[in-house]
């Protein structure tokens, strides 16, 4: 599993993550998820907190691009609108073309007020 340390410290050699651009005060945010799953219409993320629709989230790519996403739509495992995620189950957004770098193991946080 993932320790929110994790991602407060600089990647070592290593890492398959590469340093974020910018400078973000890691206390400002915290591990909201990880994608498990990405298909052309959704993306699966096994929430870590809970968010609620409207929430912000940032996607860490592989590459070092974070990718801002606003969650205005999510979904259970049976399709079903839910108005926030449960820590511990997956829920699944649209995929839009700025998610389609998303991938398996592709980090999501948010910032700490959002929870």
């Amino acid at each position: 599993g993932y320790i929110p340390g994790f991602f407060e410290t600089p990647p070592s050699n290593d890492s398959i993550y590469q340093p974020i651009r910018g400078s973000i005060d890691p206390r400002e945010r915290q591990f909201a998820g990880l994608v498990t799953e990405s298909t052309s219409e959704l993306v699966a993320v096994r929430a870590n907190a809970t968010l609620k629709r409207g929430a912000s989230i940032e996607f860490l790519t592989f590459n070092g691009l974070v990718i801002q996403h606003q969650l205005s739509q999510i979904y259970d495992g049976s399709g079903a609108v839910i108005g926030q995620t449960v820590p511990g189950a997956v829920f699944y957004i649209p995929k839009s073309e700025i998610l389609s770098a998303l991938a398996p193991f592709t980090v999501a946080r948010a910032r700490c007020h959002e929870f």
